[in-house]
Formats: structure tokens, sequence, C-alpha cells
């Protein structure tokens, strides 16, 4: 256990360092590799082919630039990070000095979550020793430009988009934890409680919360009993809601998160404003060739070269990859979680970890009607606990 720990604080400073951009991701994620691998790690041949499907899919992002004769790499950047993240969490795993089985790799996450709420919330409380902290020359201009007072910032890149994707993930995880357990009110209690203050961070969350009904009820040996439990906790949570609505209509940040459901109370409709202006932003390509080749471009420019906003200024990652590189680019992005889910699948989970990977899946496949997400960080520790007990 004390490894774990380890590993936990190690995420604390890779956070640190994300945070204060002292070191770019692909770099700091590169360095924590190869640092291990030069340990003596020796991997199975399930977890090369599904690194290597990695491998591949940045090969197949090389096409659109040749064929266009595009420089724009941002999105080869972002791939090989994943790339970089996903052989960090391999390592840790498998290899021979680091006996971190998949209880203490969800606990760090768990507790990972947990800090970065911690810090997210004494932020918002303590804003002037916020300011001062992002008045230190080691911050960036890019995370100063992101602050907005009057919502939770936690510490490292996690704002915004990224923070949905991050705090819904830990609410599913949580779920089929305890689940696991039989413990099926903790669960609830756990995953609302990342699911609801996740949403402070970014309204995305919330998509979470269909999936974590759907879990429940998969990973409930009484159907019937567990769709009566989810009647009693939809009941009280409406009733909380309503007297917190009663309390804190007024505020800002609490209209802000929970935005879908004050409409629906308010107005009789469930929206937010980042939703209605999702809608404009699915603008198909009018070209064949965008189609099968794309146009090899990811992002805008300004005159100075400084990124300014996604290509054809949509911000859905199923249309950013499609103009990116076509149909194929679209297809080529999945291919790594196609992988990790037939390897997945052969190495006989236990039911609960079969559907809690199967919902990270489906979670991650909604969030691209959002926004380019990718949820490996999540799935690769299911995946390579799983090898590492040679079940196949």
């Amino acid at each position: 256990m004390r490894k774990a720990y380890l590993i936990f604080f190690l995420f604390l400073f890779y956070r640190i360092v994300l945070f204060s951009r002292i070191l770019d991701f692909r770099v700091s994620m590169g360095l924590m590799f190869f640092l291990l691998f030069s340990l003596g790690w020796k991997s199975k041949k399930s977890s090369l082919l599904y690194l290597s499907s990695h491998v591949y899919t940045i090969c197949l992002s090389l096409l659109p630039l040749l064929i266009n004769q595009s420089n724009d790499v941002a999105l080869i950047k972002t791939l090989i990070g994943t790339f970089l993240c996903s052989a960090a969490i391999c390592v840790l795993i498998e290899h021979k000095c680091i006996d971190m089985v998949k209880k203490e790799a969800i606990g760090v996450v768990l507790l990972g979550a947990i800090f970065q709420i911690i810090v997210g919330v004494l932020f918002f409380i303590f804003i002037e020793a916020r300011s001062k902290l992002f008045a230190l020359e080691v911050v960036s201009e890019g995370t100063m430009s992101n602050i907005e007072l009057m919502r939770l910032i936690g510490l490292g890149g996690v704002k915004y988009f990224g923070a949905g994707i991050y705090f819904g993930v830990v609410a599913l995880i949580a779920m089929g934890f305890f689940m696991a357990k039989r413990r099926p009110l903790l669960a609830w209690t756990v995953s609302l409680f990342f699911a609801l203050t996740g949403s402070l961070f970014a309204r995305t969350t919330l998509v979470s919360l269909p999936l974590l009904f759907v879990l429940f009820i998969l990973s409930s040996k009484s159907k019937t009993m567990a769709i009566m439990r989810i009647s009693g906790i939809l009941l009280t949570v409406a009733l909380l809601i309503l007297a917190l609505h009663n309390i804190y209509k007024d505020e800002p940040l609490y209209r802000w998160g929970l935005e879908p459901i004050y409409n629906l109370l308010e107005h009789g409709q469930l929206k937010t404003s980042s939703s209605d202006v999702l809608k404009t932003m699915y603008t198909f390509p009018d070209r064949t060739h965008t189609y099968i080749f794309g146009d090899g471009k990811y992002v805008n420019r300004d005159v100075m070269g400084r990124e300014s906003g996604y290509y054809m200024h949509t911000d859905v990652g199923y249309m950013r990859l499609l103009y990116y590189g076509g149909v194929p680019m679209v297809i080529a992005y999945f291919i790594p979680y196609m992988v990790a889910t037939v390897l997945y699948l052969k190495s006989r989970p236990q039911k609960t970890e079969k559907y809690v990977f199967l919902s990270l899946i489906a979670f991650l496949l909604i969030l691209n009607l959002k926004g380019l997400a990718s949820v490996n960080f999540a799935t690769d520790i299911f995946l390579f606990s799983s090898l590492k007990r040679g079940n196949f």
C-alpha cells in the first residue's frame, strides 16, 4: 500500500507541474515513462499490442498532413501525449518493482479527485491567496487568461471540459468500486458527491448521471430492488435540490454549476447556454475531399501564428477529427479504445468491473459530441491490471 501512496504523490507532483507549466504535459509524462523504463521494465505482448495501437493512430494522423501539405501538428501532439500517458500507466502497474493492484490504483484515483476538490474549494474561498499564487512567474499566460472568479479552479490542467471528463470518470469508478463491495448506499453517496461537486468545475460532469443509473442497475443482483432504490434516491436528490434552490438560487456559482437543473425548475427546459451554442457547431464539410482525406487542419491561427480557436470554429470532437483527417481519422482516433475493449473483455473481468469499463467507453463516445475527449487514463488502469493478472 505504501507504493500506491508513492504513486499518489507522484500524481500530485505531475498535477503541480502541469499547473505551473514548468514542463509540457508530453515532456513530463515522457520523462516519467523513460525513467521507469530504465529500471528494467518488461511488458507483455498484449500490453505492447495496445501501446502499438496508439502508435498506429499517431502514424495515421500524419497522412492528412502529407496529403494536404499542412504543418498543423496540434492533434499529433495530443495523440503523443495520450500514448505517453498510457505507457506510463502500463509501466507503473506492470513493472516488476511496483506491486500495485487495481484496488490500490483506484484508491489513487479517488484520493487525487478529493485533493483536486479541496484545492479548488480553498482557492475559491481564499481569492486573495489564489491571486498571489497565480501572480508567480512560473504560471503561464494561458492559465492566467482562463481564470474566472465565479468558477472553482483546481490544481493542474483540470478545468472546464477536462474537469467534466475527470470527475465524471471518477464518479463512474466510485460507483463500480463500492458496488463490487455490495455497498449501494455508499456507492451513491460517493458517486453523487463527485458528480455534483464536479459540476461546479464543468457541467459536463452531469453527463455521467444517466450512466450511473445504468451501471447501478446492471451491477445489482435484484434489478427490481435496484429500480426501487433509484426511485428513492431520485426523490431524495430532487427534494435536496429544491431546498438548495430556494436557499442559493441567487448565487452565481450555483446557477452556473446546476444550470440545466435550474432551467428545468424555472423554465421547464433541460438545457444550458453552452448546449445552445453547441448546436451551431455541427457544420459539416461541403467537399468530398474533406470527408475522405480531411483538410489537414486542426486549429486556426492569427497573424502572429498563435492558436486562436479550432478549425472551422467547431468544438465538437467528432467534427474536429472529421475536418482534420476525414472519416478515416474519426475511426483511427478510437482504434486504441477498440483494442483495449477487446483485450479487456478477453481477460474475463468480473461482472461489475466489466460494466464500469464499458460505461467509461460509453462516456467517452458521448463526450465527443461536445469536445475531443480521452479517458485512457482511467480505462488503462482496468486494462493493465487485468493483463497483469495473466487471465489470458
